[in-house]
């Protein structure tokens, strides 16, 4: 009986001279785990995300046109892409850090201007990114990515986001002067075509 209690004293101070003098290991426990705790609240895209924002720069110009010739003039106003591999971000401790990217545009149509946005977010680790549209006054938020396919003008397109009033809307108080009907997108050509509220479309020249 007295060699076991011996035997655990021995082991207790073995184990308290060990921790004294390895005090450090200690200081590491929290900080692993507050360094968890932010990865996990990190998102990160990979290069398939990425290439949502590789159709524009940041000061493209494309031209849109209808059937009868008349054309319509894109351009890209601003290109921002958030993707910090560092998992001390700017916020607030703990914060939520969604890594993602935005394209701002405006149409020139006639003397008027159509103002727009397209931006990714990446909500889940090892999920595709999701879509947030705004264009001429119609909102679609959330969007995931559900390719379909189109034809225009004789070339096929495979991984088109089709915007209309199915997984977007125009809200009441929106007081743009030219509204968006629905729209196409692509991922890897960006706008391809658009309708007006008057029925009027515009598809992309190339």
């Amino acid at each position: 009986m007295g060699n076991g209690i011996n035997q655990i004293k021995t082991s207790y101070y073995q184990i308290m001279s060990y921790l004294k003098t390895h005090y450090y290991l200690l200081l590491l426990i929290p900080i692993i785990g507050y360094a968890y705790s932010l990865y996990d609240r990190h998102t990160h895209m990979n290069d398939d995300d990425l290439s949502w924002m590789d159709v524009y720069t940041g000061t493209d110009t494309r031209l849109f046109i209808t059937p009868d010739g008349s054309i319509d003039t894109m351009h890209i106003k601003r290109k921002e892409i958030w993707n910090s591999c560092s998992l001390f971000w700017e916020g607030p401790i703990g914060g939520l850090y969604l890594a993602g990217g935005q394209y701002d545009y405006i149409i020139i149509h006639d003397k008027d201007s159509i103002v727009g946005s397209m931006s990714i977010s990446k909500q889940e680790k090892r999920k595709p990114v999701w879509l947030d549209f705004q264009f001429g006054g119609r909102f679609g938020l959330g969007i995931k990515q559900n390719f379909k396919g189109t034809i225009i003008k004789g070339i096929k397109y495979h991984d088109c986001i089709f915007v209309n009033d199915t997984n977007s809307e125009i809200p009441e108080y929106n007081n743009c002067s030219i509204t968006i009907s629905d729209f196409i997108w692509s991922k890897s050509y960006g706008l391809l075509e658009y309708t007006l509220s008057n029925g009027v479309t515009y598809h992309l020249c190339r």
